[in-house]
């Protein structure tokens, strides 16, 4: 179970077999300490050095968000000490043929899940999202004739300019122009910088779980304090995820412009009712289904651990939305 807290200006405590959130020393909410996987914190709320301490000793990590949506930092339970693993991982990230193959393999089954969004959307009008589809998996079939990554990161961009347009044509109630990251420049992007901060985090939890470093990736290049590894297999599931969800809450009426606030220096972010729509339909559809999103998940971090113990080509099939 993974327990978010968005409500401003309140304390998280453990108090016997529960976990308390209180505001103003009034008791908000209260769940069962047993059972919880992660507590994901949201902006202005203090959780308690004892309840930071029962929660590492549970195995449970902490993750913080500001409130527009930006990862501020996560306090992880200890690693596994599998260093014969880590030492493989080193071996992998500094091998360049097995970062190549891994880097085509992600980048095909993102543009695959990509048109497998566009193609199930309910179209009407003349927006030609057919062509654009056509031209996607021209794009995603050069892939394999080059051999470096900057290459690839050029077909897969101009992949991204082709879905983003189908995707903004999805879009009855909002704008989107552009993808812009933070400040977020429409209420859209502020939705999909929050989605995609969520998601990296659940690609990050599922590496570590299974005794992968999240920081080293094999496509994302390595920065200072980035989660590359999380980034690099979070990409098939930005579309059947975070953009499949964006589309629901936008043209379903789910999500007002009501519910956002634009600030000056963050730009646009979701407010305390936003927030609670959006992290109800984001958990919905992370479980829902016979085989969730949150299992295969799971199942591509399994499947990236036996790659880098065997030296062999990790694959997974395109995500369906």
């Amino acid at each position: 179970m993974i327990v978010y807290i968005q409500e401003q200006n309140t304390v998280v405590r453990k108090s016997l077999e529960s976990l308390e959130i209180r505001k103003q020393g009034e008791l908000v909410y209260k769940v069962p300490f047993i059972g919880i996987d992660r507590l994901v914190v949201i902006g202005n709320v203090q959780v308690t050095t004892q309840t930071l301490h029962a929660l590492s000793s549970a195995g449970v990590d902490v993750v913080y968000f500001t409130r527009s949506g930006k990862p501020s930092f996560v306090l992880n339970s200890p690693l596994t000490s599998n260093v014969f693993l880590k030492l493989a991982q080193f071996s992998c990230m500094s091998d360049p043929m097995y970062c190549l193959s891994f880097s085509k393999e992600v980048s095909k089954i993102k543009i695959a899940s990509q048109i497998q969004l566009v193609s199930v959307y309910n179209w009407t009008g003349d927006f030609d999202w057919q062509k654009r589809i056509i031209e996607m998996e021209g794009l995603s079939r050069e892939i394999d004739k080059h051999e470096s990554k900057n290459e690839l990161r050029g077909y897969e961009g101009r992949a991204s300019r082709l879905y983003f347009e189908c995707f903004s044509a999805m879009l009855t109630k909002m704008q989107f122009d552009k993808r812009t990251r933070r400040p977020a420049g429409d209420r859209t992007n502020a939705l999909m910088n929050l989605g995609y901060a969520f998601l990296a985090n659940e690609c990050a939890s599922a590496l570590v779980a299974c005794g992968l470093d999240p920081y080293i990736g094999f496509l994302h290049e390595i920065v200072y304090a980035r989660q590359s590894l999380a980034l690099d297999i979070m990409e098939p599931f930005r579309a059947p995820v975070v953009d499949r969800l964006i589309v629901r809450l936008i043209n379903w009426g789910m999500l007002q412009e009501s519910d956002f606030v634009e600030d000056e220096k963050i730009g646009f972010r979701l407010n305390e009712e936003g927030y609670k729509t959006f992290i109800g339909q984001y958990e919905k559809q992370m479980v829902d289904g016979e085989e969730s999103f949150r299992a295969k998940i799971r199942e591509s971090a399994e499947k990236l651990k036996h790659s880098v113990q065997t030296k062999t080509e990790w694959s997974i099939s395109a995500i369906h939305s």
